[in-house]
This record gives C-alpha cells, sequence and structure tokens, in this order.
C-alpha cells in the first residue's frame, strides 16, 4: 500500500511541475497567430517607412504607425511570453511598449524624440532579448 502511495505522490507533483513550466507548445510563432501579431505590424511598420521616405506621410503620421506597431508587437510578446515562457518575449513584452508609450509622447510633442534613436533602441532592445535566449536560456 505504501508503494502505491508513494507512487500518487510522485504523479501528483509531476503534474504540477508541468502544469508550473511555460508550455512551449503554446509558443504563438508555430501557429497562424504569428501572422497576426508580428507580420502584419512589421509590414505596415515597413509600410510607413516607405510611404515616409516618398514625402507621402508626415514625420508625425509615421511616427504614429511606427508607435502603434512597436505597440502592437510588445502586446504580442507580452501575451506570448505569458502562455510559453520565452525569455525574449518576457523581456520584448515589457520594454516594447514602454517604447511605445515614448513613441507616443513624441507624436504628440510632450516629449523631443528622435525616431532614428526610437528605431535603434527597438533594435538594441530586439537584439539583447534574443542574446540572452542565446546565451543564458530560452524559457523562464
Amino acid at each position: 500500500m505504501h508503494g502505491v502511495s508513494f507512487m500518487k505522490n510522485m504523479v501528483k507533483s509531476d503534474i504540477k511541475l508541468r502544469r508550473d513550466r511555460p508550455d512551449k507548445s503554446s509558443d504563438q510563432l508555430n501557429n497562424i497567430s504569428s501572422f497576426w501579431l508580428w507580420c502584419v505590424p512589421a509590414f505596415i511598420t515597413g509600410s510607413g517607412v516607405v510611404l515616409h521616405s516618398n514625402g507621402i506621410l508626415s514625420v508625425t503620421m509615421a511616427g504614429a504607425v511606427y508607435t502603434v506597431s512597436i505597440g502592437w508587437i510588445g502586446i504580442g510578446c507580452f501575451i506570448n511570453g505569458n502562455r510559453c515562457g520565452r525569455v525574449h518575449c518576457k523581456i520584448d513584452g515589457i520594454l516594447f511598449p514602454l517604447l511605445s508609450i515614448a513613441g507616443f509622447l513624441g507624436v504628440v510633442g510632450l516629449i523631443n524624440l528622435d525616431w532614428n534613436v526610437f528605431w535603434i533602441t527597438f533594435f538594441v532592445i530586439l537584439v539583447s532579448s534574443f542574446s540572452v535566449e542565446l546565451f543564458w536560456k530560452k524559457y523562464v
């Protein structure tokens, strides 16, 4: 009887451990929602860059496009980070929305924001978050 009780406790603790660990299979990168969470805003951002470069969008309108897109990507990362536990999603899911808030403040004129600095910051965050996964661990 003692052996059966021991096995039941082992199974219960294993189930609890699996529940506490992130579910790698729920990573949104592996399904169609990745298209909506990351590809669409990336396309919108690219379109904004092209339209601004050709003089069709003003700096303010381009900044609004960039701000919304980075916020959208950040929210996608935040949702995905909570579902799958990817380290870069956890980092980007916090820092991209904050960057988006800074972009919004620049668009409405509350702060003086250089959009080159905005994009440098974006890429520093992105490269740093993936570097953490590369050199430390992929899941938390």
